[in-house]
């Protein structure tokens, strides 16, 4: 948070962009105080993991409705065709893909078939929105899960029903897939042309204008300045998104050391030992790590960064009680 208050001062002193602009423009960014609401509160940390779960497989439920009956709308989200498919960018992502790792995590280790089937559906999800990068790291988790994972137990029986999974996925979302294969020759193809890789050397590079500003960064930028006007042209022309570009869209706005601080806690949750019922923490954060290096931030919408809050006290709970010093629920204060 104090990184986002100095970037105001930067978009005010380097962009012109006025403080009282800036403050209103991030104001998304003030969701994380909603982690120390969470720590006054001390909800129960099985009563949290179940609202995410539910919430994850009722954005799921969502997902599937919206796509089966579009062109019919009952959401104001983005819906667009492409890669074969229809792809939306719905409120409440994130708690999709805690979901998913909540069940891949219980499923292969207690095989209980709520969390089964909780896997299929948001697996069903991500097929069908056609994100290669979600569905890569999909992948490449849940694989690492099972192979390393001492709890999970009958490794061939599971691989042989995986891999039966993939093959079924494979040959209903052909489509889907191929589509996703032609975009991403292509893409390979034009090589540094490709415009991700093209957009985040541009934003990477804007800081040499100002050297403090690859510190501190630039700002939240709003169309109601000229900053902000820009850098809307610049999206609209060139299809350079701050959105698209992962960390380096975080370090453009808000200066390499909020970014920083953002993978050391990062790399903290994924290498503290943690009680073993909460390791799908673990992997959603890993999962987290994977798309920002690769893709795009979480911290562009509230209803994801609400999430990510209610993921870093389950972190910080299990990794108190780890050192056996837990946090402490006063029966005044604790959620039922």
């Amino acid at each position: 948070m104090v990184g986002v208050f100095i970037s105001s001062v930067a978009a005010e002193v380097f962009h012109d962009q006025s403080l009282h602009l800036t403050f209103y423009q991030q104001r998304h960014m003030y969701a994380f105080l909603f982690y120390f609401l969470l720590i006054y509160m001390a909800p129960k940390p099985d009563w949290l993991i179940d609202v995410l779960f539910y919430f994850g497989v009722i954005g799921g439920l969502f997902f599937l409705a919206q796509y089966f009956l579009y062109p019919t709308l009952i959401t104001d989200a983005k819906i667009f065709l492409g890669r074969g498919t229809i792809r939306m960018n719905l409120p409440g992502t994130y708690y999709m893909h805690i979901a998913f790792f909540l069940s891949v995590d219980r499923f292969f280790t207690t095989y209980e078939k709520k969390y089964g089937l909780g896997m299929v559906l948001l697996l069903l999800v991500a097929f069908l929105s056609a994100f290669r990068s979600t569905i890569a790291s999909y992948a490449l988790i849940t694989t690492g899960f099972i192979l390393l994972n001492t709890k999970v137990r009958n490794k061939v029986l599971l691989f042989g029903l995986y891999g039966l999974l993939v093959v079924a996925g494979g040959f209903a979302f052909s489509t889907i897939l191929m589509e996703m294969k032609t975009s991403a020759e292509r893409e390979t193809s034009q090589g540094s042309s490709y415009i991700r890789v093209r957009a985040a050397g541009y934003f990477f590079s804007k800081n040499e204008e100002h050297k403090v500003t690859y510190i501190i960064g630039n700002g939240e930028p709003t169309e109601r300045s000229p900053y902000g006007r820009k850098l809307a042209v610049l999206s609209f022309m060139s299809g350079f998104y701050l959105s698209d570009v992962g960390i380096i869209g975080f370090y453009f706005k808000y200066g390499l050391m909020a970014a920083l601080v953002m993978l050391f806690v990062m790399f903290k949750i994924i290498f503290t030992r943690l009680n073993r019922k909460v390791f799908f923490i673990k992997l959603f954060f890993l999962f987290h790590l994977l798309l920002i290096l690769i893709a795009k931030t979480s911290f562009e919408f509230l209803d994801s960064i609400i999430a990510v809050c209610m993921m870093l006290y389950l972190f910080d709970y299990y990794a108190s009680s780890q050192e056996s010093d837990p946090i402490v629920i006063t029966p005044e204060k604790k959620i039922s």
